[in-house]
């Protein structure tokens, strides 16, 4: 469960283009906004509260978490138009910590997680993919499996794996974590 500012609004607009589109299209017509403006400016929120298992909260702490943690992102990080405001508040409280172990899971491999702010500029082409194949944004929070896939979320909170295709862990970023590190399917 997460408690922002704001709740998220539902997208009503449809990704419709034959060529491929730049990031900045992307994120305007994943927004619904008119072609060719350029939405630069975040809103940044921190995200007060975490609902976690002990388990998990005892991974972050020991890997340096808090509620009140804050790591600058890097200028092209922050100005890159496939993080939107909740990736950012993430990546804000979250970027370099390292987490678990890969192993048996409970209904599929459990994966350690680096959360790495750096996918967000290399795995940009993959994020434009897949924001173009689902009409909604994409932006990696870091890797998984030993880093060899991505942990994804998108702007309505649901976190994903992704290797070679999107594959759902939970409908919010703490229930996805948890998944993750468990090695459990989103019920």
């Amino acid at each position: 469960m997460l408690k922002t500012s704001a709740s998220p609004t539902a997208r009503t607009s449809t990704f419709v283009q034959k060529a491929k589109p730049s990031l900045s299209g992307i994120w305007n017509n994943c927004r619904g906004e008119a072609p060719g403006r350029q939405h630069h400016q975040h809103t940044w929120r921190r995200i007060t509260v975490r609902v976690f298992n002990e388990q998990t909260l005892d991974m972050l702490r020991n890997a340096g978490w808090s509620e009140h943690r804050y790591v600058p992102l890097y200028d092209f990080i922050k100005n890159s138009p496939i993080l939107f405001p909740l990736a950012r508040s993430i990546l804000i409280q979250f970027d370099g910590l390292q987490i678990g172990t890969s192993g048996a899971g409970v209904d599929c491999a459990a994966s350690d997680i680096k959360f790495d702010s750096w996918p967000v500029y290399d795995s940009a082409s993959e994020m434009e993919e897949l924001c173009a194949a689902n009409g909604k944004l994409f932006c990696p929070l870091g890797y998984c499996h030993c880093d060899h896939g991505l942990v994804v979320i998108d702007e309505e909170g649901k976190v994903f794996t992704f290797y070679d295709s999107l594959r759902l862990m939970g409908s919010s970023f703490e229930e996805g974590i948890q998944n993750i590190l468990d090695g459990r399917s989103p019920r």
